[in-house]
């Protein structure tokens, strides 16, 4: 290009722009034609479940300090400071009847956020995040327990299948929003 001016300018990268159009290839718009539900992988109860990844605010390690919360239920573990909000952590094993889960480097906190609150759930392991298609979908196995209320469908990953667990469904349930002893 010259020195010209800034309308010799303009014109050159019209022209440019012209010569190049015949030969340029879409640009990746970043959407997939097809839908799928990109889905957590956690253990809960013993078994491996999933919930949508869309329901999962964070992901933390178990927090080094809990206050225990004097009146609430047993599956209330107290609460914590993360990084200056006091987040409420439940045990989400004892309140759907089972064992506590041992606090260790392999516990995880999921943080979800219903109707602007917020709450941490103790799991135990975190195993990543997949997406399932529409074809992978299969019916619920056969679970016994409070847990069965709160799965809303199941995907087939390999040789396992995965029911899907409910944030929305738990966080809306009577039982849960009721923590006084």
């Amino acid at each position: 290009m010259s020195n010209g001016s800034s309308f010799e300018i303009i014109q050159q990268l019209r022209a440019i722009e012209q010569r190049s159009r015949p030969i340029a290839t879409d640009l990746p718009t970043g959407v997939d034609d097809q839908d799928y539900l990109e889905g957590l992988l956690f253990t809960l109860v013993d078994r491996r479940m999933m919930v949508a990844l869309s329901d999962v605010k964070e992901i933390l390690n178990f927090p080094p300090a809990v206050t225990p919360v004097p009146g609430t239920k047993e599956w209330i573990l107290g609460i914590s400071n993360v990084r200056g909000n006091l987040l409420p952590l439940v045990d989400l094993q004892v309140f759907l009847g089972g064992r506590a889960i041992p606090h260790g480097r392999r516990n995880r906190v999921l943080v979800i956020n219903h109707h602007d609150t917020q709450v941490g759930l103790s799991i135990g392991e975190v195993y990543g995040v997949r997406q399932f298609t529409e074809e992978r979908r299969v019916e619920i196995p056969d679970i016994k327990g409070p847990v069965t209320k709160y799965l809303t469908g199941a995907f087939q990953l390999d040789d396992k299948t995965l029911p899907v667990f409910s944030m929305a469904l738990l966080s809306e349930s009577a039982g849960f929003q009721v923590a006084a002893a």
